[in-house]
């Protein structure tokens, strides 16, 4: 016996088998990588492919094909045959000098599909006749061009760890049963290699699959097959786990309205619907809920009904109608709730209804009612039809869906619904005091089925048996089905009870989550970050233009690794965006823009999703100035790699301040004889603090600033008056009373490095060097202890990293009164993008006047050091004393390493800091006798700006923050507005006098 308790307990178990027994480790793309794999693929391509994306695994995730590429010919471009044989040749070539794969590894052809103007061919790849699980190689060749369009991958250039098991597979089976106990079904083992972030050869293993039926479960266990080690436990049913859901729409304070409704109740007899001369004709109608339990039964005809009429087997039409010429009253009709493409079967220990009816004259209809039939048979048959007709009616060709399948209704057990890939089932629970029956709601219907859908195109794609492998797009794209049939965002409308008392759904496509902030263990949550880029886009460019790229797109095949990280997340969401580009595509050419292209980025760039990471722009940092030098010219090197458009080379330019960056003024960037560019700040008087940052865009308009997010100091004429090298104790406190990390305490150390590849170029974690020139080997570290297991991996990363809370650490007081205008400065790493959750947690800098009795914020971060090159270079960060705490005898700074997210949530991550070189500068000049430059930037400024600050803008009278969707977010009169905390990040426009000027906020 099922009850809601066990279901809980299930979808908790779900959560926590998503993730592999084993913790990943999870190496950062680091600009320095990318560069040494794109320089090794375009010289061993002879430049005829180049690197698009670095994916999670350090493999080539998206590749493109240059000019100089191979082609098919004209007769070749729409012949099947010849598209394989040219793709096979191509997979080969791409294996050996692109994914540069041992030579033991053996590419096939799963599959080779035309949608519209793109080819697709789908490769697996195996070793020693053993298959590597979910990796994949994607071609795609334009149908017009004969071109190679894109590459897609996720197989890794890795050898495997052993050619045969020691572990016999009698072992693995007798193992498996002692784990699920009950009575599982358990499959034969099948030998398969995994691949794994942090080790550096494929495993081999053994995969069983078992069912569960009195659990409706499937498990796909995952064996070492040298040591019999249980690698993963992950369930094969795609749950949906609604009990506790907390999900609302963003605009549940208003009532919901109704959206496209695919119902179409009937209220009358179709057109041309009377007794023919001859023969009998009727209707098979059913009183249903449209949408959710709490609607009033409407009478509707039910699609594809299957009946006998007179001992004939016919099959109503798309409205219910059905006619037999030969029949002859009186007429016997029989019915139940099966079609050509399902069968609604009850799962309550109560008989599946059925109906017979006599006519000896007349109209021959039945009708489907409580007297006869419950209303989860009735609902969830004709939801399913709906979809069903609603996923044809987009795409025509897809016959996957036509095959026949199960639909459950009234599983003894309550607030769930299921799809069973296997066997392309979907399941409904009944209605518990928590929650309605789900069979019941066709939103839910809509979704479960959407699984059903994705499931068919990548069969039909990939070769047979092939699903899609990331759970987060699954479920996105399920609840997308689902919302683009109704035209409404919701889903689990009426879940929680009457809509018309309670607006609370389970989630919603309409919604600002964002990569990597919001993404989640439950995939479901993570889901919601690709389903509402969809819907964005759908707000801009319309339901049909969008829903047809959101179904067509999946031809392509996007997919990540099936992990939940934020690296292999970004992997599967880049993915989609790359697909959604290709599928919008008319021409073979995407050097020419595609018809949506600048919609689409911008409905991604919502929810983080975006093409500016493959536009790259690194500024050089200079040093403090003296007051001899006549410029300060700044060098940048900038490139693009990205699928579609190029550098806006009219947008590089380079902004600098002279009054610690209240006003920014701009110059152009001008090739400088080498491969970078060159701008030049004029000469400044001493005392000045010059602040200074690069921006460039690519033609979609996506803008990309060096460094991110913040900008570089120098000072003209300074002098040093107090410098720590923490070479010596000089009085810092290593810990705070609030503190609660358990590991990685603040200690005064040589640093010992950790890294997670020790392959060239080494990814490390925690730095191996101090920051002080010449002499210098000691500084402020989190955690330096040796791992006691440090022969079997002396480098391991997670031992003594900061966990489970925060660190402190804070200088001793500093009497700053005789100073006329103290600026202070430090240097520092934080790395935070390796491991899980990688570039989430917060970074944080505090100042105090009163010797630590209160702290403002100086500085806030989840910008990892390491994010510019495979090493976790030493940042410095400067700040003026008197921008935040009046100069006093008693002026601390504290440093704060975390394992908290920005909202305060704490999580498990990778987290390593430090701080070297200490110093306190003053210009010697007081406040008022420093020179003004009067610099009014003509553009708002600053730009970037944060959160919380004021953005200032030349001019007065009435202005407005404007967001990507032209919704105004604040209007405000003056010549200035605070940016509000509330708002995601992104880019912003400000509308003042009719000009708009866009506005990055971070």
């Amino acid at each position: 016996m099922q009850n809601i308790a066990k279901i809980t307990l299930l979808c908790i178990a779900l959560l926590l088998s998503s993730k592999e027994v084993k913790s990943q480790s999870v190496s950062s793309i680091a600009s320095a990588d990318f560069r040494r794999a794109s320089s090794i693929i375009t010289h061993k391509t002879n430049n005829t492919y180049r690197l698009v994306r670095l994916g999670a695994n350090h493999s080539p995730a998206i590749i493109a094909a240059n000019k100089t590429a191979r082609k098919l010919s004209e007769g070749e471009k729409n012949d099947l045959i010849a598209v394989q044989n040219f793709v096979r040749n191509e997979s080969d070539y791409i294996s050996a000098n692109v994914l540069l794969l041992p030579d033991n590894a053996i590419l096939k052809e799963a599959g080779t599909q035309r949608t519209g103007n793109l080819w697709l061919s789908s490769f697996i790849v195996s070793y020693n006749g053993i298959p590597l699980r979910e990796r994949f190689l994607r071609i795609n060749i334009g149908a017009i061009s004969g071109e190679v369009m894109l590459v897609r991958n996720s197989i890794p250039a890795k050898k495997p760890n052993a050619s045969s098991a020691k572990i016999a597979p009698v072992e693995v089976i007798l193992t498996a049963g002692t784990l699920l106990h009950g009575n599982s079904e358990i499959q034969p083992p099948k030998l398969i290699y995994i691949d794994e972030r942090e080790n550096s050869s494929l495993r081999l293993c053994y995969e069983v699959i078992a069912s569960e039926p009195d659990m409706y479960e499937m498990w796909r266990l995952t064996f070492d097959a040298m040591s019999g080690e249980l690698i993963e436990q992950k369930s094969l049913v795609e749950h949906d786990c609604f009990v506790g859901a907390t999900g609302r729409s963003p605009s549940s304070d208003l009532l919901p309205t109704p959206g496209r409704s695919a119902a179409r109740p009937y209220d009358q007899k179709p057109i041309g619907f009377e007794n023919p001369q001859s023969g009998a004709s009727g209707m098979v109608l059913a009183k249903v809920h449209l949408h959710d339990p709490y609607d009033t039964l409407t009478t509707v005809g039910l699609p594809y009904a299957m009946l006998n009429v007179n001992g004939v087997n016919i099959v109503t039409d798309s409205t219910g109608v059905w006619s037999l010429p030969s029949a002859e009253y009186p007429v016997t009709v029989q019915t139940s709730f099966n079609s050509p493409f399902f069968s609604v079967l009850r799962q309550d220990n109560i008989p599946n209804s059925k109906l017979t009816k006599i006519f000896l004259s007349g109209e021959t209809t039945v009708l489907w009612a409580n007297e006869n039939s419950d209303d989860a048979e009735r609902d969830a048959y004709y939801s399913a039809s709906l979809a069903h007709l609603a996923d044809k009616r987009v795409d025509e060709k897809l016959t996957g869906i036509d095959f026949h399948m199960k639909v459950n209704v009234n599983f003894n057990a309550s607030c769930n619904a299921f799809y069973i890939p296997k066997d392309t089932s979907i399941n409904f629970f009944s209605a518990g005091s928590e929650c309605s029956n789900t069979a019941e709601i066709s939103d839910v219907v809509f979704h479960e089925y959407g699984h059903r859908v994705t499931n068919a195109r990548y069969t039909l794609a990939a070769g047979y048996n092939n699903n899609i492998v990331d759970g987060s797009l699954s479920e996105g794209f399920a609840d997308l089905n689902s919302a683009f049939i109704r035209d409404d965002p919701r889903i689990g409308i009426g879940f929680f009870g009457d809509p018309k008392k309670t607006l609370r759904v389970i989630r919603s496509c309409d919604n600002t989550k964002k990569w990597p902030r919001d993404i989640s263990p439950d995939i479901h949550i993570s889901g919601e970050i690709i389903s509402g880029a969809f819907w964005d886009l759908r707000k801009i460019i319309g339901h049909d233009i969008s829903e047809h790229l959101f179904h067509f797109m999946e031809y392509q095949l996007p997919d990540g690794t099936g992990m939940t990280d934020s690296a292999s997340l970004e992997d599967a969401f880049t993915s989609t965006l790359a697909a959604v580009i290709l599928t919008d595509d008319d021409d073979n050419n995407l050097a020419n823009g595609t018809p949506h292209v600048k919609e689409i980025l911008a409905a991604f760039e919502l929810h983080n999703i975006s093409l500016a990471r493959f536009l790259d722009a690194e500024v050089a940092e200079i040093k403090d100035q003296d007051t001899s030098v006549n410029e300060y010219p700044i060098r940048v090197n900038i490139s693009y790699n990205g699928i579609i458009g190029g550098i806006d080379s009219s947008s590089l330019k380079l902004f600098y301040s002279l009054d610690k960056g209240k006003t920014f003024e701009s110059v152009p960037y001008a090739k400088d004889g080498t491969d970078g560019f060159v701008a030049k700040i004029p000469k400044a008087p001493a005392g000045t603090v010059i602040k200074y940052y690069a921006s460039c865009a690519t033609t979609e308009g996506d803008i990309v600033t060096s460094p991110p997010g913040s900008a570089y100091t120098f000072f003209i004429g300074f002098k040093r008056v107090l410098f720590d090298d923490c070479e010596q104790d000089r009085g810092w406190s290593l810990s705070d009373a609030s503190d609660k990390a358990t590991t990685g305490f603040w200690v005064r150390d040589k640093p010992r490095g950790t890294y997670a590849d020790i392959n060239l170029p080494m990814q490390y974690i925690q730095q191996d060097t101090d920051h002080t020139p010449y002499l210098g080997t000691m500084c402020y570290v989190t955690g330096n202890r040796i791992d006691p297991l440090g022969d079997k991996d002396p480098n391991f990363a997670g031992y003594d990293d900061v966990d489970s809370g925060a660190t402190t650490l804070t200088t001793p007081p500093y009497d700053l009164t005789k100073f006329q205008s103290p600026y202070i400065r430090y240097w520092y790493y934080f790395s935070n993008d390796k491991g899980t959750n990688p570039r989430i947690t917060i970074w944080e800098t505090d100042i105090s006047d009163d010797n630590g009795s209160s702290w403002k914020i100086v500085q806030r971060t989840s910008e990892s050091t390491n994010a510019r090159s495979g090493f976790p270079e030493w940042k410095d960060f400067t700040f003026r004393v008197r921008d935040y705490v009046q100069p006093s005898a008693f002026v601390k700074i504290r440093f704060i390493a975390s394992c908290y997210t920005g909202t305060g949530a704490l999580i498990n991550a990778l987290v390593e800091a430090g701080v070297d070189d200490f110093e306190i500068l003053d210009s010697g000049i007081p406040e008022s006798g420093i020179p003004k430059t009067e610099i009014r930037s003509a553009l708002p400024y600053p730009n970037p700006i944060r959160r919380g600050e004021k953005l200032h803008v030349t001019g007065t009278g009435t202005m407005s923050l404007i967001d990507m969707l032209g919704r105004t977010v604040i209007t405000v009169d003056g010549d200035e507005v605070l940016i509000p905390n509330f708002i995601p990040p992104g880019i912003y426009f400000i509308g003042q006098a009719g000009q708009k000027f866009k506005v990055v906020v971070f």
